[in-house]
């Protein structure tokens, strides 16, 4: 059984095709690759870096936030929690409870004093919010790979 010498001249048309069509690929790609792909600029390494921090940073900043709202302000008894508690009591030496009365958005903050647990006052209130934050984020910052 032979092949029809058709069936050999498109097969080599083909392969023709697809020798112009890489070598055409070959001269265009150099020239796009200069500027990014599509014709954008192409980021340099600086850029690259910096854009990747900022995604770290965002990421922290999130898991930041949910472990104050889920866990230490519910009340969790996870190591990291646990942790941030401690760093915090020994940051400004005393001990601090949170809790969410029934009903209200926001956290109450109480310390214990010889009287029993007192609430703080708005301003004792968001300076340990802002040293917690603190402490949050540097604990997440350091744990994250």
């Amino acid at each position: 059984m032979s092949i029809p010498s058709y069936y050999y001249r498109n097969m080599l048309l083909q392969y023709d095709r697809q020798l112009v069509t890489a070598r055409r690929l070959a001269r265009i790609i150099p020239k796009r690759d200069a500027n990014g792909p599509a014709g954008r600029k192409r980021q340099t390494e600086a850029e690259i870096k910096e854009q990747a921090e900022k995604k770290r940073r965002d990421m922290i900043m999130r898991i930041a936030r949910e472990l104050l709202d889920n866990l230490l302000f519910a009340g969790s008894t996870n190591p990291v929690v646990e942790e941030i508690r401690q760093e915090l009591n020994r940051k400004l030496e005393r001990q601090y409870s949170f809790w969410y009365p029934p009903g209200e958005i926001d956290v109450h903050i109480v310390h214990e004093t010889s009287d029993g647990p007192e609430e703080l006052t708005s301003e004792e209130r968001k300076r340990v919010l802002t040293v917690l934050w603190e402490i949050t984020l540097a604990k997440v910052d350091e744990t994250m790979l």
